[in-house]
């Protein structure tokens, strides 16, 4: 189950009523999050907040076990971001993501050792990793490996966003790699079809500049910014884990994998339109991670089981390619996007999903956070059949 953030404020009473009710329901873990903005204050103030340390007792104390989101990239401290304003990461509009940072940002994979030492120190302090089975590597907002999507700024739609490459050190690294592949401008114009005079003029294409080869080798260049991070930020989590906790009983890894697959056929019609679309912006990058999650030895979860066509692409990918790792399934998390559980039920059996993660508890109670409303039945219901199922 996974608790809505502003939950773990309730007194330790209305908890203890939802956690019996996670119970009954057939909950056994308990998903929440442990988050960089939340812990360091200020630089080198590290001040967890008290009703954090009291929420994890509870729920250890309780008997659940926990999954975790140990937000680093995805979760960064306004102050820092205030005072590194370089770090942010920015679409061709100049908006910016308060939950993500620039992958091209100097200094990055430094920042986010440190953050990860930090973060894990302070379970290992408290003594929760006895009680941890899995950990999200956090590969963006809410650990999902996306660019920011919609929801990031406040927005029900991504409908005309642009790809998020458009700060001055992703221009920079462009034209860098971009010099390296083709040796000389000349050869470059000619593959683009641009009249670049300088290498210093070399930029990132703006949408509706219809030059298909700078789009291709755009579009390649920003996948290939984030498969390189993913490969290093997961290397960059088992590295902290084992600096805390014994390999023998570390914490499962999990990788998100997030919306739909791209296909070739959008991927070309976008580079033809010059107007990358919704996938292409957030680069939901699906095959690449269920190779990898394989590769590294870590487990999958897919963030919209709604998508039961996708569900089943998923698992039809993961068979036909010998990939045999533990596939979770959650619902949506966006506001105002809830279906009957009972559906989320089909798509995980349907598919022999691993389990299912259920988000957002503030779907099946009212407004004091622990009265069930009218969901509540149906997750009953659905996790009966699940239960019933395993």
């Amino acid at each position: 189950m996974g608790e809505d953030v502003r939950y773990r404020l309730d007194s330790p009473q209305i908890i203890g009523r939802r956690f019996d009710l996670y119970k009954q329901l057939g909950f056994g873990t308990l998903r929440t999050e442990v988050a960089w903005r939340r812990l360091e204050a200020r630089e080198g103030d590290w001040s967890p907040p008290p009703y954090l340390d009291s929420y994890l007792s509870q729920a250890v104390n309780s008997g659940f076990r926990l999954k975790l989101t140990i937000e680093t990239l995805g979760g960064p401290p306004g102050w820092f971001l205030k005072e590194h304003p370089d770090a942010l990461i920015r679409n061709a509009d100049g908006e910016f993501s308060n939950n993500d940072l620039s992958l091209w940002y100097p200094g990055l994979h430094a920042l986010l050792a440190q953050k990860a030492d930090q973060l894990f120190d302070y379970l290992a302090q408290r003594n929760l990793f006895g009680a941890i089975d899995w950990i999200f590597v956090d590969l963006g907002p809410a650990s999902e490996p996306i660019y920011p999507a919609a929801w990031t700024m406040g927005k029900t739609s991504c409908q005309g966003s642009t790809q998020w490459f458009y700060d001055s050190q992703a221009e920079s690294q462009f034209a860098t790699a971009m010099r390296a592949k083709y040796q000389s401008l000349a050869q470059t114009n000619r593959a683009w079809g641009t009249s670049f005079g300088d290498w210093t003029e070399v930029m990132l294409p703006r949408p509706g500049q219809k030059f298909s080869g700078l789009w291709n080798d755009a579009l390649i260049w920003y996948r290939d910014s984030k498969r390189d991070f993913i490969r290093w930020q997961t290397a960059n989590y088992q590295r902290a884990l084992s600096s805390h906790v014994a390999a023998a009983s570390a914490p499962n890894l999990i990788v998100m994998v997030p919306g739909r697959h791209i296909s070739p056929q959008e991927w070309e019609q976008s580079v033809e339109s010059a107007t990358p679309d919704c996938r292409l912006a957030t680069m939901t990058d699906t095959e690449f991670l269920l190779d990898f999650a394989k590769e590294a030895g870590c487990a999958l979860q897919y963030t919209a089981d709604e998508n039961g066509d996708e569900v089943q692409y998923l698992r039809q990918y993961m068979r036909s390619h010998g990939n045999t790792q533990r596939l979770w399934g959650e619902n949506v998390g966006v506001e105002g996007v809830a279906r009957d559980p009972g559906h989320l039920a089909d798509v995980v059996l349907a598919n022999g999903l691993y389990g299912m993660d259920y988000i957002r508890s503030s779907r099946i109670f009212g407004p004091d956070h622990v009265t069930p409303n009218e969901t509540f039945p149906a997750l009953a219901t659905a996790c009966q059949r699940l239960l019933a199922a395993w």
